[in-house]
């Protein structure tokens, strides 16, 4: 097969340009789909947004957290950005993330300059193609965080000192502009990420100089003005963020970030010594086929300059990099373009038997391996409309190594390089796509969606916020619903809901109605049982102990200091009034009369609970009735469970009964651990739904709690009870 004719397309400066337009459609699915990704990305997406807003582009904080591990370099970048293409109130993840999409096009762009010198127009091309087709870089370009601006500014100052090191072999004086950009690379990348991209570039100098004997060559690199241009870029800021900080920055950054990771795996970040080895044909997929030709390459060419320029770019640093005991995937990144270089060299001379089975193979077993991993999560955590995209991923995955292998093995090594990058960027763009299908991952948008939906977003302006949130402490949440949103407990939930809304905490005894009271809750309910088989389950009191302790609770009520509403209000659930699991059937009298003894106490609302949902409609009216006659000037309250079926009977007997409020639960979920059998509450949407068509006004919108009810069945991972949220609602008649 002849080789496809690239030169008038790809001479001059056109090469280096059309590679990073390729590392740019690599990027764009990642950025465009993914939602705001756990943790780093979110932290810094949120720190940024803070600088905005709060005007101050010197201390990185997030909310009110110093974030003193990461230098202000990707910062500045990603808020020039915002500021450039959007608004920082727009809460829009994708502006972010323009920075390192721009890295990864550097990076390529860097690479196929580099290679031009090195190997030739056509191999510094596909060297940049190869970098910004790799899954690791187009991964990295849409995820708002340092690694693909790192990799970007570290192969620039790396394909600089290519072109000044091959000058000088050449006996000729280096271009001063190669020198500019080498020492522009080193001193924005310490902007970036600190040392790292330091240390790539200095292990690569000090391993040519050893490998040549020479140091001579090191004279041309400008230190009279690189250094001070160095200190230039870094200094101000150095110097204002330790003065802003008292030191702190630097006590953090380096004695809690950096010197932990050296000691050892830091943030539980672990790995053994060659595990980027065995990563590295999953990370640099498509490019995997190649990696066996470069690897021979580097080894067999060893002595022509460009070749020992290469590998002493990636040896060193990737040694670094496996000897380190604290390991992320994307730490080899900076290595990737000597990589490229390699490969591409491959590609200017046959390609022996060997390294064209081998990568043939190597290709397809990362090919399997994307599959697979694709299959988990979509098993596992994939929402049906996932699977399109997986089978994308998937198809293409497989075809980028069956054809590129193909091709490789029978000697059209560039025409099968060129297929496979095309579907790898495919694979890649259908596996962006998989990913953003993935239920964990859209767990913060979808709240943020429900709560627009409900109109309670304090955006909306309809309630001031600020947001609290249990148990999903995630930045994502916090970037997508601002600085003040409070990451809390239950007890921190309930003092930071919105003044006017109703506040309602449950307590089993005495001293829950203690730490109650140390909240913001403006009602207290106790819950209480009509049997001693439950009560004694549930809370360890029988009937009798919790009538006394009501009678405790309200006498300290009575007693206590302070303003009349001092207290919260306060109500009582009795459970189990229509059955009890462990006691059986539980009579009329024995209701009537127990709620007459709670509402001697000066109760102000009583509900009546059918805990293991055995009720019907003629023993709610009976049971309803005998209860207002016990306590005519309470609330009464309804609490059903729909175990048998019977819920919404039950709630409309209640309301021809003439009770006062009807509990329920959107999606109709819930239960009791102390109930054998107990299913969830009536579906809020399934009573809105009932009362409407009767004629009741509600306030409710029923679509809205459609919607909710179906985001929580697919949260929890199965369809929930309510009838709504499977056949949806219908009109209410005029």
């Amino acid at each position: 097969m002849n080789r496809p004719n690239l030169d008038r397309y790809i001479a001059g400066w056109r090469g280096p340009v059309l590679a990073a337009l390729l590392a740019l459609i690599a990027g764009l699915p990642g950025l465009l789909l993914l939602p705001p990704l756990d943790r780093d990305e979110s932290r810094f997406a949120q720190a940024t947004a803070q600088m905005l807003e709060g005007g101050d582009y010197v201390d990185i904080r997030f909310q009110n957290d110093p974030r003193w591990k990461k230098p202000i370099g990707i910062y500045w970048m990603q808020a020039a950005a915002v500021a450039a293409t959007s608004d920082v109130e727009d809460r829009n993840i994708q502006p972010y993330r323009l920075p390192s999409l721009l890295g990864a096009m550097l990076a390529a762009w860097a690479v196929a300059w580099a290679g031009a010198a090195l190997f030739g127009q056509r191999a510094g091309f596909l060297a940049g193609v190869m970098l910004g087709a790799t899954f690791l870089l187009s991964t990295e370009a849409g995820i708002a965080k340092t690694d693909a601006m790192l990799a970007g500014l570290t192969t620039l100052s790396m394909a600089a000192l290519a072109r000044i090191y091959m000058a000088t072999r050449a006996g000729e004086k280096a271009n001063r502009l190669h020198k500019l950009l080498f020492w522009a690379g080193i001193g924005l990348s310490i902007l970036i990420k600190g040392p790292i991209g330091l240390l790539v570039v200095a292990l690569a100098v000090i391993a040519l100089s050893i490998w040549d004997r020479n140091i001579k060559w090191l004279g041309q690199l400008g230190w009279g003005w690189g250094l001070p241009l160095t200190a230039l870029l870094v200094g101000p800021w150095a110097i204002a963020i330790t003065i802003a900080t008292d030191g702190g920055f630097w006590r953090e950054a380096i004695g809690g970030d950096l010197a932990p990771k050296i000691a050892g795996a830091h943030e539980s970040h672990g790995g053994f010594p060659g595990m980027y080895l065995l990563l590295s044909p999953l990370l640099l997929f498509p490019v995997t086929l190649m990696l066996p030709a470069a690897l021979s390459t580097g080894w067999s060419r060893r002595a022509e300059p460009a070749i020992r320029f290469a590998v002493c770019w990636l040896v060193p640093a990737w040694l670094m990099f496996e000897l380190a005991p604290t390991k992320l995937w994307h730490y080899t990144l900076p290595t990737f373009g000597a990589i490229a270089l390699l490969a591409a060299a491959a590609l200017t001379q046959p390609i022996g038997k060997v390294s064209r089975v081998t990568g043939a193979l190597l290709g397809l077993f990362a090919a399997v391996v994307i599959c697979l991993i694709t299959v988990y999560g979509l098993t596992e955590f994939g929402r049906s409309t996932a699977q399109t995209w997986a089978t994308v991923t998937i198809v293409f995955a497989v075809m980028a190594a069956a054809v590129g292998g193909f091709l490789l093995v029978n000697r059209a090594a560039i025409t099968g390089m060129l297929i496979a990058v095309v579907f790898g960027l495919l694979a890649h763009a259908g596996l962006a796509g998989t990913i953003r299908q993935l239920r964990p991952l859209s767990i913060a948008p979808r709240l943020v969606q429900t709560l627009e939906s409900a109109e309670l977003s304090p955006a909306q302006g309809r309630y001031p916020g600020p947001v609290a949130i249990t148990t999903f402490h995630e930045p994502s949440f916090v970037f997508l619903t601002g600085k003040d949103t409070q990451l809390t407990d239950g007890a921190g939930a309930a003092r930071a809901l919105a003044e006017g809304r109703s506040r309602i905490g449950l307590v089993l005894n005495g001293k829950g109605y203690d730490r109650a009271l140390g909240t913001a809750v403006d009602e207290v309910n106790v819950a209480m049982s009509a049997t001693d088989g439950f009560g004694l389950k549930n809370q360890g009191l029988s009937v009798d102990q919790q009538v006394q302790m009501l009678s405790d609770i309200m006498a300290g009520r009575a007693n206590a200091d302070g303003a009349p509403g001092a207290t919260p209000k306060l109500s009582a659930t009795l459970s189990c009034v229509w059955g009890c699991p462990f006691d059986g059937e539980v009579s009329v009298q024995q209701v009537g009369d127990l709620v007459a003894r709670i509402a001697a106490l000066g109760v102000e609302e009583i509900a009546l609970a059918d805990t293991i949902g055995v009720g019907d409609p003629w023993s709610v009216t009976k049971k309803v009735e005998a209860a207002r006659k016990a306590a005519p000037d309470a609330t009464l309250r309804l609490h059903f469970h729909d175990t048998r079926n019977t819920g919404l009977a039950n709630a409309y007997a209640g309301v021809e009964a003439g009770v006062d409020v009807l509990d329920a639960s959107v999606g109709g979920i819930g239960g009791c651990p102390f109930a054998p059998g107990a299913t969830g509450n009536i579906a809020t949407e399934d009573l809105v739904y009932m009362l409407e068509r009767a004629g009741f006004t509600t306030g409710y919108d029923l679509d809205a709690l459609i919607g909710a009810a179906r985001w929580i069945g697919d949260k929890i991972g199965k369809p929930n009870p309510s009838a709504l949220s499977r056949a949806g609602g219908w009109p209410t008649p005029s």
